[in-house]
């Protein structure tokens, strides 16, 4: 394990020289910790931004977003979720009923190389005060209504129309909206006795056990 810190630290270092010959706005990721080989099991990545101020969420707004490889459709999904995750990032969650934004992905990789193959898997969830509240948001946003413009077209005749307007080729979704049946609830460890809270919290911020203060994100 010391060797291969030590080789893994090497790498960090040529992944920071890489950045400086990026763009601003791009960076190559390196998780800085090991993680478990498991067959069958997809590795990928995940962004996501959570208001300090969160309000407690009660609707999830899943997307599950699958596009081929050979196309640009990545660079267009891509580019619309960063600037939406952008835009929410500089929200005040209690303001608008935004709790948090969760983007993973998942591409096929060739062995050996950093080229993908077959299709790219791309979920988003995202945590809301209510309905209303995430509907108004998507709705108002700019940049969601342009991509949601992108992937209803037809590709054939908008570009009989305009050559230089996109459209998704590939890009498809499976679009999920879920609310509890029941109320929400929180477990929250006390880090003074090691209760468990299963009952009280948020609506009380202290331990049942000993009033030591307690509490994690409502996200």
């Amino acid at each position: 394990m010391f060797l291969a810190d030590r080789l893994f630290g090497f790498s960090r270092t040529l992944i920071g020289w890489a950045n400086h010959l990026l763009p601003s706005n791009l960076e190559y990721f390196l998780y800085f910790r090991p993680i478990i080989k498991m067959p069958h099991v997809d590795i990928g990545i995940a962004f996501a931004t959570f208001p300090k101020d969160c309000p407690e969420p009660k609707v999830l707004q899943c997307n599950m977003g699958h596009m081929e490889s050979d196309d640009l459709d990545w660079y267009h999904t891509n580019s619309a979720t960063m600037k939406m995750l952008n835009s929410l990032a500089k929200e005040h969650g209690s303001d608008i009923g935004f709790c948090g934004d969760i983007v993973a992905e998942f591409a096929n990789e060739v062995p050996g190389t950093i080229r993908t193959q077959g299709s790219v898997r791309q979920l988003n969830l995202s945590a809301w005060s209510s309905v209303e509240a995430s509907h108004k948001w998507y709705v108002g946003n700019q940049t969601h209504r342009q991509i949601v413009d992108m992937h209803h077209a037809n590709g054939k005749k908008e570009k009989a129309v305009d050559q230089d307007k996109p459209v998704l080729a590939s890009f498809s979704a499976l679009l999920m909206q879920a609310e509890p049946t029941k109320a929400a609830r929180y477990h929250v460890k006390c880090r003074g006795c090691g209760h468990m809270n299963t009952k009280s919290f948020p609506e009380s911020r202290v331990c049942v056990k000993c009033g030591a203060p307690i509490g994690i994100p409502l996200f």
